[in-house]
């Protein structure tokens, strides 16, 4: 999307999800960390907007924010019952978010 003749504007929207990988469901040949075959799928909600801005032939600039909004996220959690082991699980939901910022600079163009 065009905002200025040297600028642009991006906005994006995705939904995606994460079986669990045969490890997280099956492992049992790791003495400290259990499978767990119960485990549901993670799912994501993610989204982004971001402005890029071509200051001249040789710098640019671009800032983005994105936030992801992820259900049932798996990972692994210490067994109450054995300090020393850990299990796959869904470890509930997620809130991710933040910004990136980039300048390039391109410093041969035009110099050789």
């Amino acid at each position: 999307m065009g905002v200025h003749e040297n600028a642009s504007l991006k906005v994006l929207y995705g939904e995606a999800f994460r079986a669990p990988s045969f490890e997280e469901m099956y492992i049992t040949n790791q003495p400290a960390i259990e499978g767990n075959e119960d485990l549901d799928p993670e799912t994501i909600r993610s989204y982004e907007v971001g402005l890029s801005y071509q200051m001249n032939k040789y710098v640019a600039c671009s800032v983005n924010y994105f936030y992801n909004d992820v259900e049932d996220l798996i990972g692994m959690r210490t067994l109450e019952n054995d300090p020393g082991t850990s299990r796959f699980e869904n470890l509930g939901d997620a809130h991710i978010q933040g910004i990136e910022m980039e300048t390039k600079v391109d410093i041969t163009k035009g110099n050789y």
